[in-house]
């Protein structure tokens, strides 16, 4: 006796955020139907699959999945990507995903004083600031102090203790991703 199986087409219903950061890092799920070990999110910007090259997706059941949305290669303006699933090669519809320059978190300066880290950013600073993440060299920075004012937006951290040399700094947005990144 032989089994032959039957695959589902996996579908798309919804995405837990249209938009985002050009600099990618933002954790999206997508709800849909028939997902199953072997899918893969395709992420496409100018005709490139930008997550072909590494898989980022987290099959949470069979009807929702997570990735973290790549860089699109692009740092303002608006670029859409078309966003579906594929398993057993059988792919869904798509769904626009649209990286944002004015969404993007921009980093303008580092300055260092001490045990605190000083980020003036240029635009991105969540009106929630306990929402920012900042990591320096990889590592958590513990913020202390922001501001999403216009003129002043900032985010202050405690550098955390690392060895000696150049680190690199990001912050993060969970609403919408990654910032440009700067060495201190």
């Amino acid at each position: 006796a032989s089994f032959t199986g039957v695959f589902m087409t996996p579908s798309i219903d919804s995405i837990s955020a249209n938009f985002g950061s050009h600099f990618g890092g933002h954790v999206i799920t997508i709800t849909g139907a028939d997902m199953d070990k072997s899918i893969a999110v395709s992420h496409v910007v100018d005709g490139v699959d930008l997550c072909a090259s590494g898989r980022s997706e987290n099959l949470v059941d069979d009807n929702t999945l997570t990735y973290v949305t790549p860089a699109s290669g692009f740092d303002s303006s608006t670029i859409p990507a078309t966003v579906s699933v594929a398993a057993n090669g059988l792919s869904s519809g798509t769904v626009i995903y649209e990286h944002k320059g004015a969404n993007t978190p921009n980093i303008d300066s580092v300055t260092r004083t001490g045990s605190n880290l000083r980020i003036d950013m240029v635009k991105g600073v969540n009106d929630d600031c306990n929402k920012m993440v900042v990591t320096v060299g990889g590592v958590d920075c513990p913020l202390n102090d922001c501001s999403a004012i216009k003129k002043a937006r900032f985010i202050s951290c405690n550098f955390p203790a690392a060895e000696a040399g150049d680190k690199v700094v990001l912050v993060s947005d969970p609403d919408t991703g990654n910032s440009n990144t700067l060495t201190t």
